[in-house]
């Protein structure tokens, strides 16, 4: 492991000032599309439901991005990346315990999303980091398009939400990364 880190010693280092940068910014209020992503991921763990009855009328996951199909409510989005921040919002359950209701929300879907979201957006950009020196880039060069990749474009103000669109980006910038790797070594 040691051997890996040295030898990948700017890369690891990009990935952890990636995400202690995504996982920093708190969104108190993140809306409809993140409060019922996060219902379904408590719906499940809490209730081992799909229904997220129980929360779609709660201040603290207010949303109107939710179906009613058979007299119940469900989250109307793709149900991968509440699936995926399930285990981590169970690991977080216990140490919230006594917590008030509001900052367990809070502080749950932090957790969840610094654990899914925000480190496979730190992954992704040290993927594309890793891309672009395939593709020839200097690491100056590198290290300054994955800069304004992330932090200049629209893909930084995702970094820190709880959508799916930096887990994939992480698997697509991943598959063409490896496909480079392997061309290269033929």
């Amino acid at each position: 492991m040691l051997r890996f880190l040295n030898r990948h010693r700017v890369e690891a280092l990009l990935f952890l000032m990636f995400w202690a940068s995504f996982a920093c910014v708190v969104h108190v209020l993140p809306g409809w599309n993140v409060n019922t992503r996060f219902a379904l991921t408590c719906a499940m763990v809490d209730r081992g439901t799909f229904s997220i009855d129980a929360y779609h009328t709660d201040p603290l996951f207010e949303t109107d991005d939710k179906a009613f199909y058979n007299g119940r409510f469900y989250c109307d989005k793709s149900p991968a990346l509440s699936m995926l921040a399930a285990p981590f919002y169970a690991l977080s359950k216990p140490i919230l315990a006594a917590s008030d209701v509001r900052i367990k929300v809070l502080y749950a879907r932090q957790w969840s999303m610094a654990w899914t979201v925000c480190l496979l957006g730190a992954l992704a950009a040290v993927l594309f980091y890793r891309m672009t020196i395939l593709f020839g880039a200097s690491g100056q060069e590198s290290l300054a398009l994955t800069m304004f990749l992330i932090y200049g474009t629209n893909l930084g103000g995702y970094t820190s939400l709880f959508y799916p669109y930096l887990p994939a980006a992480c698997c697509i910038v991943a598959a063409y990364t490896l496909v480079l790797s392997a061309r290269r070594r033929g």
